[in-house]
């Protein structure tokens, strides 16, 4: 397991405005310093995992300089459920990130046009329709989103009036928001922050544009300071980077530019870097796994299901599917499962097809548990006959 990274960065409760004049052309910020605002800056108005303070405060640094990049990783703010601070964290972004431009609204044509003309900071919130295969316009958002992580990446479309093939220009930084999971072709270029809902111990300031605004000014000053005095130095340093032999092949090319940045900014805290890149990474690699056992489980569900059957409560469920010699979750004879059931993990996996638990009668009692009615159009939509596992893609919600 990977260790928890361990922050030397300013702690939270000794946050201080830099104190300097945006004016003074004499104020020469110092790159650690600037890094250790930004990520305390962050921290007044967001409850986050410890491990995220670091690689979100450099990579929200490095929209000011993506073009030194052959790519530029995506900001994926995720969560299960609705209002646990997705938007806030990208009105924050949107503070100190390049040309930040903040939609909800934007139709891809619109996305690519601007992308092409200003080399903004992409802030998309909502993006959840990313997931749904039928959509076109999911589909031609995920279009821009393959190509435009990439220096050069684009996106062809015929224009009017005599609708020549045009090539439209992509690449540049983007963050957005999905309650859900992503699709595998665009979590791949993304560095993937989880958020919860932050409880009463967290010790979060109340935001407000008016008041941030004026306190921000500062600090987006010294990063537009720094980021011209080590533009070359970044550049040099990512020439220069060595193998991040402790990731996979694609999750080394995206993290890469947040390693060349921090070399020259802050080069003591790599190690830190690296336990966040390591954990970050492989949580991304978790929710994978979960996917690969999902189709699994939908069809053992359906073999172990007891006859005229309409609801099983879900402990009697969990038990069945851990009766299953060849299955991964068989726990019997002392074996221990190679993924092992709870019902936290069965809900998670059928949430995918919109099987959720219920709350059903088992004798005079009220438990949690599942309708066979809800499994039907997933077993006709992802399982063929005979048992076999279809292989249609699993989206995900």
């Amino acid at each position: 397991m990977t260790p928890e990274p361990e922050s030397q960065g300013v702690p939270w409760g000794e946050y201080r405005p830099l104190g300097v004049d945006p004016h003074d052309p004499k104020f020469t910020p110092k790159p650690d310093a600037v890094l250790a605002a930004v990520e305390t800056f962050c921290r007044r108005y967001l409850g986050l995992h410890e491990g995220t303070w670091l690689p979100l405060a450099l990579w929200a640094i490095g929209t000011h300089l993506f073009e030194k990049f052959m790519t530029y990783p995506y900001l994926a703010i995720v969560s299960a459920l609705p209002g646990c601070g997705k938007t806030r964290l990208l009105e924050i972004l949107a503070l100190v990130s390049c040309r930040p431009w903040l939609t909800n609204t934007a139709t891809p044509a619109v996305l690519f046009r601007k992308i092409a003309s200003d080399r903004p900071t992409v802030l998309i919130d909502e993006a959840e329709s990313l997931s749904n295969p039928k959509s076109e316009a999911a589909q031609a958002l995920r279009s821009i989103l393959n190509a435009g992580y990439r220096a050069g990446g684009s996106v062809s479309r015929c224009e009017p009036p005599k609708f020549k093939p045009v090539d439209f220009d992509v690449y540049s930084p983007k963050a957005f928001t999905v309650i859900g999971r992503l699709p595998d072709s665009v979590s791949d270029r993304c560095i993937v922050i989880a958020m919860q809902r932050h409880g009463r111990a967290d010790r979060l300031e109340r935001f407000t544009q008016r008041r941030v605004k004026g306190e921000v000014e500062a600090v987006r000053w010294s990063v537009e300071s720094m980021v011209d005095q080590i533009r070359d130095a970044v550049a040099e340093a990512y020439e220069r980077m060595p193998d991040l032999a402790f990731l996979r092949d694609r999750e080394a090319e995206i993290w890469e530019p947040i390693f060349a940045l921090c070399s020259v900014i802050s080069p003591n805290r790599i190690p830190e870097l690296q336990a966040c890149a390591e954990r970050l990474s492989g949580s991304k690699t978790a929710a994978r796994q979960d996917d690969s056992y999902a189709l699994r489980l939908l069809s053992d569900c359906r073999d172990v299901w007891p006859v005229d059957t309409e609801s099983l409560p879900t402990k009697e469920l969990v038990r069945l599917l851990s009766e299953i010699e060849d299955a991964p979750w068989f726990s019997g004879m002392g074996q221990r499962a190679e993924y092992e059931l709870s019902a936290r993990k069965l809900a998670r996996l059928l949430r995918g097809f919109d099987i959720v638990p219920r709350n059903i009668r088992d004798g005079g009692a009220v438990l949690k548990g599942y309708l066979r009615s809800d499994f039907h159009a997933a077993f006709g939509h992802y399982l063929l006959r005979g048992g076999d596992l279809s292989a249609t893609p699993l989206q995900g919600p």
